[in-house]
């Protein structure tokens, strides 16, 4: 009999002891839904932040820091501005003299347009461009500068030479239709004005 009394007893504290663990693991899971669950307030969060990404994201593949092409005039009437683009997709121009758009701008690129870039950079290997002495007074020249991770180089063009830099520098000029701010001309408007 009390053999019998005490399999009972055990058994009512082995379903008891089930019982319990069942209906914590139940209260684990529904907490754990809850936590998943967002709140009202959490998703204003969310829409909030969201509205700080309406700019340019860079390419996975980071081809270059930033690149700055400035148009020395020197005596001429050729167009004086420069132009310095990041990876990020922001921009800023400058225009000195001889120029459609006087002053400084800022601008941010297309995905699209900074891909294009990033592309052009990832193709030339601007490091190993051989340097020319564009030593001529008053002679126009632009230099191009190119920062990456492997570091900075600045080097000069003039009168179509060295005909790499010179390809280089023109399609990324044309990519951001520099044209609308250098002479004015509004056919292309790849550039979105900042300020």
């Amino acid at each position: 009999m009390k053999t019998t009394k005490s399999v009972t007893a055990k058994s009512k504290t082995s379903i008891v002891s089930f019982a319990l663990i069942i209906v914590s693991a139940f209260l684990i899971a529904s907490c754990q839904k809850e936590e998943e669950q967002p709140t009202a307030s959490s998703a204003n969060n969310a829409s909030e932040m969201a509205k700080g990404f309406d700019h340019p994201l860079p390419v996975p593949t980071i081809a270059f820091t930033s690149i700055k092409i400035n148009h020395i005039a020197a005596r001429s009437l050729n167009p004086d501005y420069s132009i310095t683009i990041y990876a990020n997709g922001s921009g800023v121009y400058e225009g000195r003299r001889n120029v459609h758009i006087m002053g400084v701008k800022h601008f941010e690129m297309d995905k699209r347009t900074l891909e294009y870039i990033s592309d052009l950079s990832l193709r030339i290997n601007f490091f190993d461009i051989r340097a020319i002495d564009f030593n001529i007074p008053d002679l126009p020249i632009v230099a191009t500068t190119f920062t990456n991770s492997e570091g900075t180089k600045t080097l000069a063009d003039s009168e179509g030479v060295p005909e790499v830099l010179v390809a280089f520098r023109t399609k990324i000029e044309t990519a951001l239709n520099m044209s609308k701010l250098v002479s004015g001309d509004k056919r292309f408007e790849t550039v979105n004005d900042v300020d």
